[in-house]
């Protein structure tokens, strides 16, 4: 399986920063709360608006967005997550359920950028 691709900004207010992109792009926020919000791009990939103030773990100074992979259920998360300890990624958040209702973990490629897996908000 594939997984779904969704880039994420960190931004001050979601639903400012959802009312831009959508104008941007034509398109409408499919999810809007007040931490996060989700535009549906193209098929399989999603561009998400998170609050700042709620990216866990914190995001540095200068540290503005992620790459997010969502897979299927919280059994492919933690299957992928023992690949990548494995394979000797660095994890810097380890398994957890989220705020937002998902599953997820953090780990970052060879330059410090950051790459979340998750699983869709339940």
């Amino acid at each position: 399986m594939v997984p779904q691709l969704q880039v994420i900004l960190y931004v001050s207010e979601p639903a400012r920063s959802s009312a831009f992109y959508a104008e941007l792009l034509n398109l409408t926020a499919e999810i809007l709360s007040p931490n996060f919000a989700v535009i549906n791009l193209a098929e399989g990939f999603q561009l998400g608006l998170l609050l700042r103030s709620k990216v866990e773990p914190p995001a540095p100074e200068g540290i503005s967005s992620e790459l997010c992979l969502i897979v299927e259920d919280k059994g492919a998360l933690e299957a992928l997550y023992k690949q990548w300890v494995a394979k000797g990624v660095p994890i810097i958040l380890p398994p957890q359920v989220m705020y937002f209702g998902g599953a997820n973990f953090m780990g970052t490629d060879p330059d410090g950028n950051r790459i979340r897996i998750s699983t869709p908000d339940k």
